[in-house]
Formats: C-alpha cells, structure tokens, sequence
C-alpha cells in the first residue's frame, strides 16, 4: 500500500484526525517502516499543498501540541495523485534522479521543485 493512499483511508476512517494519531495509525497500517512524526508532518503538508488535505479545525489541545485536525478535500477521494508518493509530486527530480540527470544532460540547469507547486 502507497503512504499516500493510507494516509487518505486513515482520513476516511476517522473523518478527519489530528497529525500525532495520524502518525500512530501510518505505524501501525506499513509495519516493518520505520517513520519519524516529522516526516509524517512533511507528508501533510504536501498533501495539504497538492490540495487533497485540508485544515479541519482546531480541537482540544494536548499538553505539548495543539491538536489541529485534517480531512480528505471533498472530491479528491480518488484523484490519481493518492497513488504516488507525495515528494514525488512536488519535487519531480528526485524520483529515483533520472529527470536530474536528464536535465543535467541536456545542458539544463535541473530544478526540484514541480512548476505548479512553486509558491
């Protein structure tokens, strides 16, 4: 199962859930993956920027961090975009370094980040 993809049903499940449950739940759905909270945190945030995630609301806080929740954006539920790993998405040259390279062949200066991504 894609992380993207479990993500999204973890999402459906809980019709929306805070960033430190959503990290407990990806550990439990891809065993044998070790995964740092951070990058769970940087997993969201892309999705958040690719437009399949979406601030929720705020809900009760913990002792240590605010609880802000996240949903599935309605109508995004299968987007073909669920189905690839999201740094894939926004910085294209770093799947597996072929379109890096190519670039760097092609006497370009190669770039990382997707263009309709750039902020």
């Amino acid at each position: 199962m894609k992380v993207a993809e479990a993500i999204r049903d973890i999402f459906m499940e809980t019709e929306g859930t805070f960033l430190l449950d959503l990290h407990k739940r990806l550990l439990e759905r891809i065993p044998g993956r070790s995964r740092k909270y951070t990058t769970t945190v940087r997993l969201v945030h892309l999705l958040k920027k690719m437009g399949l995630v979406e601030f929720a609301y705020h809900g009760p806080a913990s002792p240590l961090l605010p609880r802000s929740y996240y949903i599935v954006v309605p109508g995004t539920e299968f987007d073909p975009r669920w189905m690839e790993y999201p740094f894939h998405v926004i910085y294209p040259a770093t799947r597996l370094g072929l379109r890096y390279d190519e670039e760097k062949e092609a006497g370009r200066e190669p770039r990382g980040r997707s263009p309709e991504y750039v902020d």
